[in-house]
């Protein structure tokens, strides 16, 4: 008996001792980076196409990523720009976008190991600000740019 509890606190020992001191997990804690925001809503009537595109850029350590997203109406469409209802993806699909017309909402998902083995080993970050655009307006129609802000990310899940 006392044998095999020697054996099994041995074994315990081992393990502790070969299992890794600290893990560098990648954390969400650095805010987002959103640059070049153009978003040109065209006017009634103008047959030119509405569309928005901005600049992602995610430099927290371990999850570095910059990515190009944008959305575009088709020519004559009198649809809005604004559309706080639906997702639109990213050039890389990890990362999608809302736009709200004084406000941007981003989701970023992104894996790692340290969350869980497969396949529990994703999450997803979320974040929004609001936008301090300047306003064009021409005959076409109306241009809101803004060259830089930042999105601080409010919640994650996995």
């Amino acid at each position: 008996m006392f044998a095999h509890v020697l054996h099994f606190l041995l074994a315990m020992i081992a393990l502790t001792l070969a299992a890794p001191t600290s893990r560098n997990c990648p954390v969400e804690d650095t805010p987002w980076d959103i640059r070049n925001l153009v978003a040109f809503q065209a006017a009634p009537g103008a047959n030119v196409a509405s569309y928005i595109k901005l600049h992602f850029c995610d430099q927290n350590t371990g999850l570095e990523l910059e990515t190009e997203c944008s959305r575009t109406l088709a020519a004559g469409s009198s649809d809005s720009l604004v559309d706080t209802e639906n997702w639109y993806p990213c050039d890389n699909a990890d990362v999608r976008f809302k736009y709200g017309g004084d406000t941007v909402w981003i989701e970023r998902a992104f894996t790692s190991p340290c969350l869980g083995p497969p396949p529990y080993d994703g999450a997803v970050a979320y974040g929004e600000a609001g936008t301090n655009v300047v306003n064009t307006t021409s005959a076409a129609g109306n241009t809101c740019t803004q060259d830089h802000f930042v999105v601080e990310i409010t919640s994650e899940s996995s």
